[in-house]
């Protein structure tokens, strides 16, 4: 299911924690209450106890963060380290708590480089669980996922099992959020080890999320036959949910459960009824959960639109519709899109189910089920109401030729009528001031004609000097259009010698077809930036196996392109000479070979190669991997796995000369997509202000959403979007000139 409840139910059970006043609250001096312990003792360990016992008791967020201060500003005067890194965990917590999320991880910050210099693995722990949370609280889940992490290592280090618990259970749900089931089940079964190992017998919240996930991950697979078993066995588990100890795990249980028999219901329609009834079941148990652990703002951001989706399959369309609309005004939470889905799509209404599947592919962090898109875009109702969308559009599309006609009429006939009138005025003006100009003129003749009498022998003086003048520069005239008719030969040759060269170079790379005839079905975006290119692709068969580089030299032109053709010549030569070599060792075969090759008077040859070297074993379904700066997707079902490359190019390395290539095999399915491209896209720079870079994100986000149709389609979303990166600022109106083509750009595309 989606993020947010998740976040929510904990938030809620946070909120809703109920607290024990601390004695010495009532007076509201802070300060006095700390330095009476301080006074006491001046033990660290005397003051941390003290001061944990008012954190545990406290009744306000605010008077804890006062206490918090006040422990901070007297730890920091006896310079005390260990109980500095604990007080700057409470301030930070308090700070969060009372709704300032960037001040209280500044604090917990601070407070980790005071544990991690210390050691204080106590305080360590709870600082990365809290700066965790609080990266999630802004939306930086990258963030909080990395801290989460670090704090699962610091708590195994110190065998912290209570705290483990906590940790792998939302390691659990960070991974369902990803929807890598197979791990998050992993992580489930290290938290009941952990409860186990910290005193908790109680173990069934987990136990039970394992079993749902199993579904899950049926459904994940389109395993139709696991599926119906896994569902049949999981729903004779419901009788276990009395023992879970948390409302929250039992609401997490029936959502999930009732989700995955509304879906069974596809894959097995003839017990429609008896799914129903389960989920009828669900309901009830989220319901008594619900009011018993007193959430209810659950039952508004889950409960209802469960219940929604219950009637809708039920055929209670009408009240389903009902519940839907209400909920709508006062919830933005994402089961509401999937529920409204769910519905419009049940009821034939396509255009609104488009929008609510794309809302909530959009603002979902799970990759959504490709099955159901491709079933509602394989609809006959969806075919229909696209027809009539063409049929409307093409009728628009006439009327508004008919009426820029009519538009382009008027406007010729208002502008001949414009010109004829500024002619006219201007002849009018013209002639006034012809008429005005002769008469001073005419006044001017007669007063300069001594003048000009006089100037005429100088005149004729300066007119011999100007034919001599001009005889010279007739001369240099004649110098100047030789020179440039041997320029433009010059260059009319140059241009012809580097059109054989760019025949040449594709004569040399094999075509596309010829690509999928060797390494199987694939397709290739390749665009020089001049007539010839410094990108290029490889590919060849040897055995079983399919050996394909994508790569980018130093430069464009022709200086590249030469680049390139010495990388193909060293690729054909090496590659067959050792058949059995791993991508790695092939790698460092190459560096090794250019740098024994471009040595000039002992300066070393500078320029390079970047590339991607893969090896696909159809036969094992695995491939090999090994990059020079040039990375490797793997996308299956629109989830990406980037594999990275090592930073040493094709060339001399003089910074990392002992540096080695890495190797990376993994396991593909069928119909996955690989796909490897050189820095040309992700460097173009375009989009409204024409200074922003296409950047590898969008292009690994395109990629993801293209990679499961086919591939002359693929290839053309590419073309279309980099062009729209590059031209659309300025057919909007918006730049004064399309943002031109930087580099080279390549990207190639295999389909397993």
């Amino acid at each position: 299911m989606q993020r947010l409840w998740y976040i929510l139910i904990i938030l809620v059970i946070l909120i809703t924690m109920p607290s024990v006043s601390f004695a010495q609250d009532d007076d509201g001096d802070y300060a006095a209450v700390v330095r009476s312990f301080f006074d006491k003792s001046e033990s660290d360990t005397f003051r941390l106890g003290k001061m944990r016992s008012i954190a545990d008791t406290c009744a306000s967020v605010e008077r804890l963060k006062e206490y918090s201060k006040v422990f901070l500003e007297l730890s920091e005067r006896d310079r005390q380290m260990r109980n500095m890194a604990h007080a700057y965990l409470f301030v930070g917590y308090a700070t969060a708590r009372s709704g300032d999320l960037n001040k209280g991880l500044e604090y917990c910050f601070t407070g980790l480089r005071y544990a991690d210099s210390l050691d204080i693995t106590d305080a360590k722990v709870l600082l990365q669980l809290n700066i965790s949370t609080f990266l999630d609280g802004i939306n930086d889940f990258e963030g909080s996922f990395d801290y989460l992490q670090k704090a699962e290592k610091t708590a195994e280090e110190a065998h912290d099992y209570s705290t483990l618990v906590d940790i792998y259970y939302n390691l659990a749900i960070s991974y369902i959020q990803e929807e890598l089931f197979e791990t998050s089940i992993e992580c489930f079964e290290k938290d009941i080890d952990a409860a186990l190992r910290a005193g908790k017998a109680n173990t069934t919240d987990q136990e039970l999320c394992i079993q749902s996930l199993l579904v899950r991950n049926a459904f994940k697979l389109h395993d139709t036959l696991s599926i119906i078993n896994l569902i049949d066995s999981v729903n004779g588990l419901m009788w276990r949910l009395k023992d879970v100890d948390e409302a929250g795990g039992v609401v997490n249980f029936c959502n999930t459960m009732l989700m995955c028999n509304l879906d069974a219901i596809d894959f097995n329609p003839v017990k429609k009824e008896e799914y129903l009834g389960y989920c009828r079941q669900y309901l009830d148990n989220m319901k008594i959960a619900i009011d018993t652990g007193d959430i209810k703002p659950v039952e508004e951001t889950m409960y209802k639109p469960c219940k929604a989706m219950y009637l809708t399959a039920r055929g209670d369309l009408r009240q389903a519709r009902k519940m839907l609309a209400a909920g709508t005004e006062t919830s933005g939470s994402p089961d509401y899109a999937q529920a409204l889905f769910y519905y419009y799509k049940t009821v034939g209404d396509y255009k609104n189910a488009d929008h609510f599947f794309w809302k909530l592919y959009r603002t979902s962090y799970k990759v959504h089920s490709l099955e159901t898109a491709i079933h509602y875009e394989k609809s006959a109702v969806r075919d229909a109401y696209e027809k009539r969308m063409d049929e409307l559009k093409s009728d628009a599309e006439r009327r508004d030729h008919e009426f820029a006609e009519s538009n382009e009429f008027s406007r010729i006939w208002r502008n001949g009528v414009l010109i004829v009138l500024g002619i006219v005025i201007s002849i009018i003006i013209v002639v006034f001031i012809n008429l005005k100009e002769r008469s001073t003129i005419n006044q001017k003749l007669r007063q300069s004609n001594d003048e000009l009498l006089m100037a005429n022998e100088e005149l004729n003086v300066q007119r011999e000097e100007i034919l001599s003048q001009t005889d010279e520069i007739q001369q240099q005239s004649h110098v100047i259009a030789a020179q440039r008719d041997d320029l433009s030969t010059t260059n009319a040759h140059l241009l012809t010698s580097i059109n054989i060269a760019r025949d040449i170079q594709r004569a040399i790379v094999m075509s596309p077809e010829k690509l999928s005839e060797t390494v199987g079905e694939s397709f290739v975006y390749w665009k020089p930036l001049n007539i010839v290119s410094g990108d290029f692709y490889w590919a060849a068969r040897i055995g079983e196996k399919a050996y394909t580089v994508v790569a980018d030299c130093t430069g464009h032109g022709v200086p590249g392109a030469l680049l390139s053709m010495y990388g193909i010549s060293m690729l054909n030569d090496i590659v067959w000479r050792n058949p059995h070599a791993t991508a790695a060792q092939i790698l460092e075969t190459l560096k090794s070979t250019f740098n024994k090759s471009f040595v000039i008077e002992d300066k070393n040859f500078l320029d390079g190669i970047d590339m991607a070297f893969i090896i696909i074993d159809r036969q094992n379904m695995r491939v090999n991997y090994s990059g020079a700066k040039r990375p490797l997707l793997a996308i299956d079902g629109g989830t990406i796995r980037e594999f990275k490359p090592d930073k040493i190019s094709i060339g001399n390395n003089i910074m990392r000369k002992n540096d080695t290539f890495t190797d990376h095999t993994f396991p593909v399915r069928k119909g996955e997509m690989l796909y490897a491209f050189s820095d040309g896209i992700a460097d173009q720079f375009g989009s409204d202000d024409c200074m922003t870079k296409f950047g590898v994100k969008q292009l690994h986000t395109i990629l993801a959403e293209a990679s499961f149709l086919d591939l002359p389609t693929q290839r053309s979303i590419v073309e279309s979007v980099v062009e729209n990166w590059c031209t659309g600022a300025y057919l909007a109106g918006l730049a004064d000139a399309e943002v031109p083509q930087l580099d080279d750009q390549l990207l190639v595309g295999i389909r397993i």
